[in-house]
């Protein structure tokens, strides 16, 4: 053999990853490096940065895993040794809280295009991981509408996530296209923050738009 491959450095990775879904799958991967030392380290290093090898914060879930089965010389046939202390798994104490959804989604206006006199059935979905939204309302040509996910209003199936009015399309209306402008509110009327990050904090809004046509 080679004086050169008696120095190489082997390492493999084993990584679980298991999906979180209602119908969850197990998919097992086996990769080997080999290279210097320092170089494995650098590439182990990197992986626990992204998130790898950490354990979940969801009590049940395991997340993608990586294990170091051996890290060692290859020369003369030794065995490599174990350091799975490398890369330890962090407790959950140790990551961060995940950040609850808060999102206004999907907006749809059925049917999209209609005739002035015609009545539309608006819809969205609305994610409210923090509880923070008490009341979605929408404007269209300065007038106001709230939607309702109590089963009327047009709303199909109470308290399925999925708020809906439906509206009346003037006589008067020109032939065009519209906007619908959605803001949700808080219980005592204000408008839901969705970012406040920023210098100036941003309210959760979704728009969509509807056709009119004679």
């Amino acid at each position: 053999m080679p004086q050169g491959l008696k120095q190489i450095i082997g390492a493999v990775l084993v990584c679980t990853a298991l999906v979180i879904s209602p119908a969850k799958a197990e998919v097992s991967v086996s990769l080997s490096i080999s290279g210097e030392p320092s170089e494995l380290m650098a590439i182990l290093n990197l992986l626990r940065q992204e998130g790898f090898g950490t354990e979940s914060i969801i009590e049940g879930d395991d997340p993608l895993k990586i294990r170091v089965e051996s890290f060692g010389g290859q020369e003369d046939g030794l065995p490599g040794e174990s350091v799975e202390e490398i890369m330890p798994l962090a407790s959950p104490a140790e990551l961060p809280p995940p950040t609850p959804l808060l999102l206004l989604a999907n907006p749809i206006v059925t049917p999209n295009t209609v005739a002035p006199g015609d009545t539309a059935l608006v819809s969205l979905a609305l994610i409210d991981e923090r509880s923070a939204v008490d009341t979605i309302a929408m404007t269209f040509e300065g007038k106001s509408f709230d939607l309702s996910d109590a089963g009327d209003k047009g709303d199909q199936i109470a308290g399925d996530g999925i708020w809906s009015t439906e509206i009346e399309v003037a006589e008067i209306l020109e032939p065009g296209s519209y906007a619908l402008e959605f803001t949700a509110f808080d219980a005592h009327g204000m408008p839901v923050i969705a970012d406040d990050s920023g210098d100036s904090p941003v309210a959760l809004t979704a728009t969509t738009s509807l056709v009119v046509q004679k």
